[in-house]
């Protein structure tokens, strides 16, 4: 399922920057997923074009859907250093959200 990049957090006894335990997990599923697709592959070097479908079923998640942004972050973030070296390889991003019952992300990245 499809999750946006909360806002990170401090804790105020310690002045650590952490992000939600949500979050953190999503990004390691994802970044496990990332791992499987690029079956023992090194991470592209090259210019990067990434497509994204994200998937939501509003009626249930109608109040954390997110925005688009915040989606892509998250997704940019967990792929690094897994799919590409850095995020700042992505030159063109294609994002829409859907609305359908079986959650997901469908990701595609090319390179140029």
């Amino acid at each position: 399922m499809p999750v946006p990049l909360a806002r990170s957090r401090i804790n105020t006894k310690t002045k650590k920057i952490y992000y939600p335990k949500r979050s953190k997990i999503f990004k390691n599923e994802l970044g496990i997923i990332g791992k499987s697709a690029m079956r023992g592959r090194k991470p592209l070097t090259g210019k990067l074009v990434i497509t994204l479908n994200l998937y939501r079923n509003r009626k249930i998640d109608s109040k954390s859907y997110g925005d688009v942004d915040n989606h892509q972050k998250a997704i940019f973030d967990a792929l690094n250093q897994i799919c590409y070296v850095d995020d700042c390889q992505i030159v063109k991003v294609i994002c829409e959200k859907h609305k359908d019952i079986n959650q997901r992300i469908e990701i595609q990245i090319e390179e140029i």
